[in-house]
């Protein structure tokens, strides 16, 4: 792992309702809420998911101009300071997204 991963994996662990699962074998961590998947990143080749749906992605392109289209969602390469912090306020982003999806689940009858 680089210094950019790591350090963007410390921030992460620190977001509250949030966990991280490392996969060695294939060199990439999955951020959740809960049971849902919310980024991944590739330890790797230092880049982020965060998982988006299609719809949504263009609305977050201008909020995130580092980032660029995915299949699920936006892409971030770590190699550059700018992106890490993007990329770092998307997944926070994102997490407070999925929390209030979540509350509004629970609240529905």
């Amino acid at each position: 792992m680089t210094w950019p991963v790591e350090a963007l994996l410390a921030a992460v662990r620190q977001i509250p309702a949030v966990s991280v699962e490392i996969d060695d074998a294939q060199r990439s961590a999955t951020v959740r809420v809960g049971a849902r998947s919310v980024a991944c990143i590739d330890l790797l080749h230092g880049r982020v998911v965060v998982k988006a749906p299609a719809d949504v992605i263009p609305t977050l392109q201008p909020v995130f101009p580092s980032s660029r289209p995915a299949a699920n969602g936006i892409a971030f390469d770590l190699a550059d300071d700018h992106a890490r912090s993007e990329a770092l306020a998307a997944i926070r982003r994102r997490v407070r997204v999925e929390r209030v999806v979540a509350q509004l689940r629970d609240a529905s009858p």
